[in-house]
């Protein structure tokens, strides 16, 4: 943006130079246009200046450098307007300069507008007004355009992430209640505090001002009558522990922090001579550096002791134990290599990625130890083939191993986006590490092997005391134990559910919130107290009175009786909604509970066809086997046989999603099972409250809607407002003086609360209806059920009365008939098989005759 605007200063003056030879050429001169852009409240106008063509060539470049130090003086400007200036002009600026997407788009010219509108304001205030003016486009579109633009710096500070960067700078341009005027003159504020200019830090408008009075009371007592001045970029400070104390922001880029802290230490104690009382502390990030690298001390040399206490554990052996921990040296070597190749510097990323990288690297010589031991169980007793052998067969896996884990972090090693310069020294420690640690293991890990693993006599098994013993069993009984399932019934489960499930949690707690609403209808707005001294209120000795007083405003009373009732009927909704959610997790429990139910039952039928189908495939196999039947009464066995057994398995199946379907609703842990086996037809309620609950429901929904709009309308009827208050001076006989003030506050612009209180009591009309349509929409499902019902409660009753009676008399006559060796095996399990699917038929109506009346007695709005 420096270059834009040098640039349109240079075509300026050359333009203005064109014109000006062409004029004394054609000796007409042409219309000079001083407007170049307009855009929002502001047109940028150009100057001419004549006889530029006349200057020498020292003259042009001393504008040149004028121009120059104007474009870079302007930095001050914008720092002490507002802190975040610089950042948000260099983020526009970047995006501006950079941004690779569509930049004819209406949001892209709009933003365009807003960065020109910054620069000319030097911030993101007026320039006139000093409020704060806001992009034209959404806070989205402003986000995607800071992630899009990949190329050019954003003011990140050492060591901030990109959202980090996002989520400072999107509010304060976006957010109305962030530095909303760079200089508040509101009534009651303090000047300082509520004002975003940047001359003070967290001082306040009194203490500045007896600051100054201070100064001047000095310069008095001195004899001095030298005005007093600041600096041009000059704030003032507080005091700490009775020190002053100034802040001065680096942000530091292309290098390690640490050493730039040191050349800047360097450089104050050659050039600079502190008087007496005066230090320089360094804090910021370099703190934050330094407070990190006090817990790495620590937590590297635990890490490391963790790391070989785990290796003992693992090989009961201080010698393995040892050979495996050569890994992290020879790990730590690549990891610096790298570091030093990549012209990287040591951070605490990187400290981080040498505790990761020696968790890892031990994992190759474990991995090869194991293999070597393995070996020697297997018979290998010479050192040498067993070495030999052990790291060809495991070469493989180790580089599998450590590949891996490398390629893992290589796209953070090579990392150039946001937050890549934490990325960077932790992928690289762990990448480079790696390597060598790879390539060292194969080489130094079996010489050591070699050295250390002489023949020895095998020891013997450490056995474990017995409480040892005791302890492992009850570990591993604990699980057991704590896994028994238990019995589950119909009522347990509702009670749980309602008990343990988060919706019915989350109805009880709006329940609650609209209690305490009640509580809050009666709002006035905040009592004012004040403190005034007016120069035209004399008192009667002459001097000025100093007033204290109340203000109050009260809106008018209907608003927060209207208030109070809609949130007496926003309670009573919210009651029923608690009511309506513990209802639907009722019906879903039953109608899970029912399904179990139903599909074990399936389930014993099924094993019962399954059982007798494996005997007769059984018996027409061995009779086929030795001739007495032929080949296709053994293969139709065979098929049923196999048909049922895979019928059995879906049940199970469905029986196992049944399960997760409930505890999902119960939201509990605890294992359950459910092996009831009377199901019974659910009884259909004559009385269903939750079509009651629905119109009363609806019709509070009506009630409130209709508050709301009562309250609207009371908006647009005259405020109360109150003040009293007591004046004194400060004269040898000063009195009091006290006073109140009634008024009212009368809304001319009642058009507009008009319209506002006619839009509510529509939207009322429109929950009316609503509420109307929706009990048409339950009476007409309800009575859609009951027809269907109707017809489920038919075949039920075919089923109970003849049905089942019919299905025994089956079984009891094949089972008879078999037995005599009236019919033969296979018209006997075709008898049973028609028997046990009329008990399936009877239960499959029984289970949906259930749901139909669960929905009906559970029907709800």
């Amino acid at each position: 943006m420096k270059r834009f605007a040098f640039i349109l200063f240079t075509m300026i003056l050359l333009n203005s130079t064109a014109h000006t030879q062409s004029s004394s050429k054609e000796n007409q001169p042409e219309e000079f246009k001083f407007l170049l852009e307009q855009f929002a409240d502001l047109k940028i106008m150009r100057y001419q200046v004549p006889g530029f063509d006349s200057l020498t060539l020292q003259q042009k470049e001393l504008v040149y450098y004028l121009s120059q130090a104007a474009i870079a003086g302007r930095d001050i400007l914008f720092d002490q307007n507002y802190k975040y200036n610089l950042a948000i002009r260099r983020t526009l600026e970047n995006i501006a300069d950079n941004y690779q997407g569509d930049r004819n788009s209406d949001d892209f010219l709009k933003f365009m507008v807003y960065t020109k509108r910054v620069w000319f304001s030097n911030g993101i205030h007026h320039h006139y007004s000093k409020d704060k003016f806001y992009p034209e486009v959404s806070q989205a579109y402003f986000e995607s355009l800071i992630r899009e633009t990949t190329t050019g710096n954003f003011p990140l500070r050492e060591g901030q992430e990109m959202e980090a960067f996002i989520a400072e700078i999107i509010p304060v341009i976006f957010d109305e209640n962030i530095a909303p005027k760079a200089v508040s003159q509101e009534a009651g504020k303090d000047l300082l505090l509520n004002s975003a200019c940047n001359f003070y830090d967290g001082v306040t408008e009194m203490e500045a001002e007896q600051f100054y009075k201070t100064l001047k009371n000095n310069a008095i007592k001195n004899g001095s009558d030298t005005l007093i001045s600041f600096g041009l970029n000059s704030k003032l400070v507080k005091r700490d522990d009775t020190r002053r104390r100034i802040v001065v922001g680096v942000n530091v880029r292309g290098r390690d922090l640490e050493s730039v802290v040191k050349d800047i230490q360097k450089l104050i104690d050659v050039n600079i001579d502190l008087p007496a009382g005066y230090s320089v502390e360094y804090g910021g990030q370099f703190e934050n550096l330094r407070s990190a690298r006090t817990r790495l001390m620590i937590a590297v040399p635990i890490a490391l002791l963790l790391i070989f206490t785990l290796l003992h554990l693992a090989f009961g052996s201080l010698r393995e134990a040892f050979m495996v921990y050569t890994a992290i040296p020879l790990s730590a070597v690549g990891g610096i290599w790298l570091l030093w190749l990549r012209d990287l510097p040591f951070s605490i990323s990187a400290g981080v990625g040498f505790i990761a990288l020696f968790g890892i690297a031990v994992l190759n010589g474990i991995v090869l130890i194991e293999h070597f031991k393995e070996l020697r169980k297997q018979g290998v007793e010479d050192i040498r083939e067993l070495i030999i052998r052990g790291t060809s067969e495991r070469l493989r896996p180790v580089l599998l191993t450590a590949s891996a884990a490398a390629m893992g972090f290589l796209p953070m090693a090579v990392s150039t986006s946001a937050g890549a310069e934490v990325q960077r020294p932790l992928a690289t420690v762990v990448v480079g590490g790696l390597i060598t640690a790879t390539l060292l293991t194969m080489i130094v890990l079996p010489v050591l092997f070699c050295l250390f693993e002489t023949p020895r006599r095998r020891r013997k098994k450490i056995s474990l005391p017995k409480p040892g013993v005791i302890l492992i069993i009850l570990l591993f009984l604990f699980p057991v134990l704590s896994a028994q399932s238990q019995q589950l019934s119909l009522d347990n489960a509702i009670e749980i559910a309602v008990k343990n499930n988060a919706g019915v949690k989350a109805a009880s707690f709006e329940l609650e919130s609209s209690q305490w609403m009640k509580k809050a209808a009666f709002n006035p707005e905040k009592t004012m107290v004040y403190y005034n001294i007016d120069q035209n209120n004399i008192a009667e000795s002459n001097m000025p009175l100093k007033v204290w007083g109340l203000q109050q405003s009260i809106e008018f009373p209907g608003v927060y009786t209207a208030q109070r009732k809609e949130a007496e009927f926003n309670s009573e909704i919210s009651g029923y909604l608690l009511d309506r959610e513990i209802n639907s997790i009722v019906k879903e429990v039953k109608k899970a509970y029912f399904e179990i139910v139903y599909l074990n039952l399936v389930k014993q039928e099924y094993q019962i066809l399954d059982s007798n189908y494996t005997a007769i495939a059984k018996a027409a196999r061995r009779n086929f086997e030795l001739g007495g039947t032929g080949k296709l009464d053994y293969l139709s066995a065979t098929a049923k046989q196999q048909e049922t057994s895979l019928q059995l398995n879906q049940t199970e199946n469905e029986i196992s999603a049944a399960k997760t379907r409930l505890k999902a609703l119960l939201q509990s842990d605890s294992a359950f099972s459910i092996e009831s086996t009377n199901y019974e037809p659910t009884e259909l309620l004559t009385n269903n409250q939750m079509i009651s609950a629905a119109k009363q429901f609806y019709e509070l929904n009506t009630k409130a809607a209709e508050s709301q709009a009562r309250v609207e309308r009371y908006k647009g009827y005259p405020d109360l407002q109150l003040e009293y208050f007591l004046g004194t001076d400060q004269g040898p006989e000063s009195k009091v003086y006290n006073g109140f003030q009634i008024g009212l506050g009368i809304p001319l612009w009642f058009p507009e609360k008009r319209a506002a209180a006619k839009s509510k009591f529509l939207q009322s009309k429109a929950i009316q209806q609503q509420g109307i349509n929706q009990m048409v929409l339950i009476e007409s499902k309800r009575e859609q059920l009951m027809q269907e019902l109707a017809g489920k409660k038919m075949q039920l009753d075919y089923y109970t009365g003849k049905g089942l009676e019919l299905a025994n008399e089956i079984r009891n006559a094949a089972n008879l008939s078999f037995e005599s060796g009236a019919i033969n095996s296979f018209q006997y399990l075709q008898a049973i098989e028609n028997a046990i699917r009329m008990k399936m038929d009877y239960l499959h109506s029984l289970h949906a005759h259930n749901l139909t009346v669960i929905e009906i007695n559970h029907l709800a709005f």
